[in-house]
C-alpha cells in the first residue's frame, strides 16, 4: 500500500515510527529489500518509490508512472505468494538442511527475484528499458588465461555479459558461447568462475579477493601424485556399500593443490548419478564443500 505525503506538522509518533525504521532485518544488500517492525511513513514510502523508479531528483515524478509501477510490482508479489505458488514454495528453508545457512542462502535468493520484480515494474511504468546508468558494468573482458599452463582455462579469456540478475548482491557475468558463469560467492568471500551458480563447492577457477578485477587462481591441471593412497571400503550409507577412503602416506599433503581437506570417506552415488557411465564418490563431511572422485584408478582394497 502507498499512503499519500502529508504536509501537516510533525508528531510524537513520527518520532516512534523513526525508531522502529532503525531496526530493520535486511534480506538484500540492496536497501530497497528490508522489512521494518512497524509501518513506514507517507514520505518514506514515496522516497522509496521514487528510488525504485530511479527518477532523478531534479524531475518530478509521474503520478501515472508511479501507480503502474505500484500496481504492477503488487501484482507480482501477490503472484509470488499465493499458497499454491511453486517459486515460493521452493524458496523455503528446506527441512532436514542446515537452518541456518539454509535460510540465508533462501533469503538471498528471494532478495535477488524480488529485484528482479522490481525491474520489471520499473521497465512497464516508464514504457522503456532502463538506460545504463554512467559507470556501470554492463561486461567483462577475460585475458592472460592459459599463459602458464595451456589448457582449459584458455576458454575464460574473451567477453563475458552481464546478465539480467545479480548473486549475493554482486554483478553475475556469462561467456559468450559458453555455459560458465563468473559470479561472487559470499561463502567464498570471492568471485568464481563454475559451470553452476551455487552457494558452496568446487570452482573451475577463482580469485582470492573479492573483487573480479583481481589476480585468478586456477588448477595447472592433472598430475600424478604417489603421495595419495586411495583404498576401498564397505559403508552402510553408501550405494551398494561402496566407498572410498582418501589419505596420504606421509600422513599429510606435500602439494600445494593438495589438503587434510581431501582426505577422508567419500561414498559412492546411486548408478543414475555416474559420470560416463563410472562410479560417482562424494564427501560429505560439513567441510569438504561436496568434493567430488570420479572413477578413481588402482584403488587398493582395505
Amino acid at each position: 500500500p502507498v499512503a499519500a505525503a502529508s504536509a501537516g506538522p510533525s508528531t510524537a509518533s513520527d518520532g516512534k515510527v523513526a525508531e522502529q525504521l532503525a531496526e530493520q532485518v535486511v534480506l538484500s544488500r540492496d536497501p530497497l529489500i528490508s522489512v521494518a517492525t512497524g509501518d513506514l511513513p507517507a514520505a518514506r514510502c514515496y522516497e522509496l518509490l521514487a528510488t525504485a523508479m530511479r527518477t532523478p531528483a531534479d524531475v518530478p515524478v509521474s503520478l501515472w508512472a508511479l501507480w503502474g509501477f505500484c500496481c504492477v510490482m503488487a501484482w507480482q508479489l501477490q503472484e509470488l505468494h499465493w499458497p499454491s505458488s511453486a517459486i515460493n514454495a521452493s524458496l523455503a528453508p528446506d527441512s532436514g538442511a542446515d537452518e541456518v545457512h539454509d535460510a540465508a542462502v533462501k533469503c538471498a535468493m528471494k532478495g535477488e527475484l524480488v529485484r528482479f520484480l522490481e525491474r520489471t515494474a520499473r521497465e512497464f511504468a516508464t514504457r522503456s528499458v532502463e538506460a545504463v546508468a554512467a559507470g556501470e558494468v554492463v561486461g567483462l573482458i577475460g585475458s592472460g588465461f592459459g599463459e602458464v599452463d595451456y589448457g582449459t582455462s584458455v576458454k575464460y579469456n574473451g567477453r563475458w555479459t552481464r546478465t539480467a540478475y545479480d548473486n549475493d548482491g554482486e554483478p553475475c557475468f556469462k561467456k559468450s558461447g559458453e555455459e560458465i558463469y563468473c559470479y561472487f560467492r559470499s561463502s567464498k568471500h570471492a568471485f568464481v568462475i563454475h559451470h553452476e551458480m551455487v552457494p558452496s563447492g568446487i570452482v573451475l577457477c577463482s580469485t582470492h579477493e573479492p573483487a573480479f578485477t583481481a589476480a585468478w587462481f586456477t588448477s595447472p591441471g592433472w598430475a600424478e601424485d604417489a603421495n595419495v593412497v586411495v583404498t576401498s571400503q564397505r559403508h552402510a550409507e553408501a550405494y551398494e556399500g561402496e566407498a572410498l577412503v582418501l589419505s596420504f602416506r606421509s600422513g599429510r599433503a606435500l602439494k600445494k593443490s593438495l589438503s587434510a581437506a581431501e582426505a577422508g570417506v567419500f561414498k559412492r552415488q546411486p548408478s543414475y548419478d555416474d559420470v560416463n557411465g563410472h562410479p560417482h564418490f562424494v564427501m560429505d563431511a560439513p567441510s569438504s564443500s561436496g568434493r567430488t572422485v570420479v572413477a578413481a584408478a588402482e584403488v587398493a582394497t582395505a
